[in-house]
């Protein structure tokens, strides 16, 4: 009998009607012959464990921000069904799976990609018939403030301690002993000679039954000596059924041990789509993920390490294709794609081969398709189609009339694709003179390092700058593009591009957009608005929303589209990111599992936790008022952040909380936070010992339980160590100014009673440069604000001006149509003018006003009553 597996994704709460990429996955484990249910609420996940007789649920944490919630969700679970295994795995558990193994309701963590790993363990793991339940003394006491149990959540506390019990892992030491010798079997050749290889279980963590850990995490180290076990028992394998020696030494040998698939694997392992699952789900949108990894995969906020290359086959008669699944997603009724890829122009060919065969299957009639690219995934410059028509046209000479006739035509018939195969010799128009002015003509719209050369193959050279309008024929509609940022700055320090090329990236993003524009496919751009600055970082951010302002009122202005700008207010902190390493990081505690201490003759219950990073710090004061105002801005406008993020309404909230923030500026508060980021140990006054005496004279304002004390505790004297060996000090001084414990007065009387000291150097840091900087940063955020007030102006003029229009247009259609008897005829019209006002709503998508005006047209068009209207 199959065993049954729970795979649980907490996907119903981001409101999307659109099944996840994660499906596949879903499906590959049904044909390794497990019975899968997917489930994505908490909610059906209980109900079905109540009627349900799982083995194993798996559980995907998309991101480490889930964490607590899917650790509240695995108690329930135990509690529900305390002999099922769950297995927790997912991007968000990777870089914490150690100290997730050893939360409560959690048996096995897995790291990386589970389509070899995961299968394995379901296999060798099984539901236990009695429930290991391990009591908790009833004599022990919590030892936690109120303040503490807050802190980490009070239902989170109250499901570990509630029933007084800890659940240990249903597996036992035979399970446990499967596992660590289990393998799965890998083909590889070598001087065109075929090699088995059996590669062992990696990258899981799991307990068993009688509280023993085991890490196999360890394994994929190269340098762990598991990996000459496992070669020595491949070699004897090998050899024995082979009778010659063992063609790979140990360092092939573990290059061939990773634990994701190779593309060879991951293509044979796909072999059809869970359709049952998306009409049970209603979903009508559907979002594939078909090409693995980033080939950059250097952005120092990023966690994605995968090295791009994997990738499904567009068209297959051995195992599951892209193609296939976009025909039967069109059958099945599905209206639009998302390729979920990190990175989808990983590869051009690729790309041309999918765009030509969902034209000639004319699925880009049916569907939909929207993608994420790079900004260098595409050439710099791309040309449209409106591009080679002028080129054609401004060919010369009487005797080449016909043959400008002939190629607008086979463009209009064939499509641009065909047409330039056709310019290649041996071709329909390979032999024209004509051909060398129509490439010299298209040179006159490209930069000279791409200027494109007659003796080049030119259908894949022409191909490289109309990718575009070549995605745009097979109906990809949006691409996300994750530029990140338009300030050079900013650029070098997300690690966008390679250093030095910063302009060049943000010159050749502007391009892009542009080019996507003329293709007539609406742009959408990724943007973090901040980064933890020290210092004008108001003037950045002023900078960065005036470039962008301007860049929306000139698409609209020149192609009636508002690209789609998603902003990311805060730099969020991603597993595995550079950044970790470098910026201070804002973290919350996830309750993992009581731990019981004896504490003189009281027995204590002390809880483990995991700390999650979450935002990164940041470390300017004028920047934290610029966050506080922006929340309680966008707050009063009572919409989900996701959805007012992609807005115009966000870039004013985000331009008044500038302006509300940059007024600040120069007041002694603002003076003061800045001073007191220069005691900190990297700050200018970190190495003088007038700020030791400093710190003496600020505790003459403090009460005794607020006075400030060094690292370890002890007071601070004239003989203490330097101010700048203590990094706890800016902080907790901006705390204490933050609740008006102490004051900006008190800082500067303070300093001043330092000077008989002989330190001048701080007021004249406060008096003279500090207030001169952000006195004139002021002024500049100011001004640069008046322009982006401006732009938006004249945007929403126009787009005000132009809905009007429209909307006059539609009253006169409408007055038409009362003189029209036939109900069907009437009903078709009425139908074709809401799915004009849909395409007019996709163009000014981030206008909230106008695309809530254009809604309420859809909504009163379709409850025009016919009926009365013939009455």
């Amino acid at each position: 009998m199959a065993k049954k597996v729970a795979f649980y994704m907490d996907y119903d709460k981001y409101g999307r009607n659109e099944a996840p990429g994660i499906l596949l996955f879903v499906q590959l484990l049904r044909d390794k012959g497990y019975e899968v249910d997917f489930i994505t609420s908490e909610q059906e996940l209980l109900h079905k464990l109540e009627h349900n007789r799982y083995d194993a649920v798996a559980v995907s944490a998309f991101s480490s921000l889930e964490l607590r919630d899917i650790l509240k969700t695995a108690i329930k679970i135990k509690k529900q069904d305390p002999c099922i295994v769950t297995i927790l795995g997912g991007h968000g558990a990777s870089t914490n799976a150690q100290k997730l193994s050893h939360a409560t309701g959690i048996d096995v963590v897995v790291e990386g990609e589970a389509e070899n790993s995961l299968p394995l363990i379901l296999k060798n793991v099984e539901r236990a018939e009695v429930p290991a339940i391990e009591s908790i003394n009833d004599r022990a006491e919590l030892d936690l403030t109120q303040e503490q149990i807050e802190f980490l959540g009070i239902e989170a506390v109250n499901l570990l301690l509630m029933d007084r019990v800890y659940y240990r892992s249903p597996i036992t030491k035979e399970q446990a002993e499967r596992l660590i010798n289990s393998s799965f079997e890998r083909i590889t050749t070598k001087d065109g000679e075929q090699i088995k290889l059996n590669v062992p279980l990696s990258g899981v963590i799991f307990s068993t039954r009688d509280g023993n850990f085991f890490d196999m995490s360890k394994i994929t180290k190269s340098t762990d000596h598991s990996w000459t076990d496992a070669h020595q028992r491949n070699k004897l394998v090998w050899e024995k059924e082979h009778s010659k020696k063992f063609p790979l030494i140990l360092q092939e040998f573990i290059h061939y041990m990773h634990l994701h698939p190779t593309d060879e694997e991951w293509n044979k392992q796909t072999t059809k789509y869970p359709w049952d699952i998306v009409k049970e789900k209603n979903w009508t949108n559907i979002s594939l993920y078909v090409q693995k990894g980033c080939s950059w995969r250097n952005c120092a906020f990023c966690g994605v390490t995968t090295v791009g290359g994997r990738r499904l086959k567009v068209k297959s008669k051995e195992s599951l294709s892209v193609i296939q699944m976009l025909e039967e997603a069109r059958d099945n009724g599905i209206k639009a794609v998302t390729f979920d890829d990190d990175e989808f122009v990983q590869d051009q060919e690729w790309v041309k081969e999918l765009c030509n065969e969902i034209m000639k299957r004319k699925l880009n009639e049916k569907l939909v398709f929207s993608a994420m690219i790079r900004v260098e995934s595409i050439k710099r410059t791309q040309l449209s189609k409106h591009h080679i028509k002028k080129a054609i046209n401004s060919i010369k000479g009487e005797e080449n009339k016909r043959i400008v006739s002939e190629m607008l035509k086979y463009i209009e018939d064939e499509g641009l694709n065909n047409f330039f195969k056709e310019l290649n010799f041996g071709g329909k128009f390979g032999k024209e003179q004509a051909i060398a002015e129509l490439i010299g003509k298209l040179n006159e719209f490209l930069p000279e390092s791409e200027k494109i050369a007659l003796n080049e193959y030119l259908s894949d050279k022409l191909i490289e700058h109309f990718l575009l309008q070549l995605l745009k024929d097979a109906n990809f509609i949006k691409l996300q593009i994750g530029v990140e940022s338009f300030v050079p700055e900013k650029i070098k320090y997300f690690q966008k591009t390679r250093e030095g090329k910063e302009e060049k990236y943000i010159e050749k993003a502007k391009e892009l957009i542009r080019s996507c524009l003329e293709a007539d496919i609406i742009p959408g751009i990724f943007v973090i608005t901040t980064r933890p600055k020290q210092k004008r970082a108001l003037s950045e951010i002023a900078e960065e929303l005036k470039i962008i302002s301007s860049i929306l009122k000139e698409s609209y202005e020149k192609y009636n589209i508002i690209p789609i700008f998603s902003f990311n207010d805060m730099l969020m902190a991603y597993p595995g990111a550079p950044l970790l390493k470098k910026e201070g990081i804002k973290k919350f505690l996830a309750p993992l599992r009581p731990v019981i201490v004896a504490k003189g003759e009281k027995v204590k219950i002390e809880i483990e936790t995991l700390e999650i990073p979450y935002i990164f710090k940041l470390k300017n004061m004028a920047l934290t008022n610029f966050i506080s105002n922006l929340f309680a801005i966008s707050k009063s406008r009572k919409l989900p952040p996701e959805e007012l993020n992609e807005t115009i309404e966000h870039i004013k909230d985000a331009t008044s909380a500038l302006e509300i923030s940059a007024k600040q500026l120069g007041t002694l508060s603002s003076i003061i936070y800045e001073f007191i980021r220069e005691l900190g140990s990297d700050g200018r006054f970190a190495g003088e010992q007038a700020a030791v005496k400093l710190l003496i004279e600020l505790n003459e304002f403090l009460p005794e339980w607020h006075k400030i004390t060094l690292d370890d505790g002890s007071a601070i004297k004239p003989d203490a160590h330097l101010i700048g060996h203590d990094k706890s000090i800016p902080d907790k001084l901006k705390k204490l100014l933050v609740r008006n414990i102490l004051t900006p007065e008190n800082v500067v009387n303070a300093i001043k009673n330092t000077q008989n000291n002989g330190n001048k150097k701080m007021l004249e840091f406060i008096n003279d440069e500090v207030t001169k900087q952000q006195l004139a940063e002021k002024d500049e955020v100011l001004d640069k604000c008046g322009e982006i007030n401006r732009n938006i102006l004249d945007l929403e003029n126009s787009i005000d001006e132009n809905i009007k229009k429209y909307l006059s247009q539609l009253r006169d259609e409408l007055e038409k149509l009362n003189e029209i008897r036939d109900t069907k005829i009437f009903a078709q019209k009425i139908n074709e003018m809401c799915e004009r006002t849909k395409d007019f709503i996709e163009k000014v998508f981030p206008s909230l006003k106008g695309r809530t005006t254009l809604n309420s047209v859809i909504n009163w068009l379709s409850t025009y009553s016919i009926k009365e209207k013939i009455l």
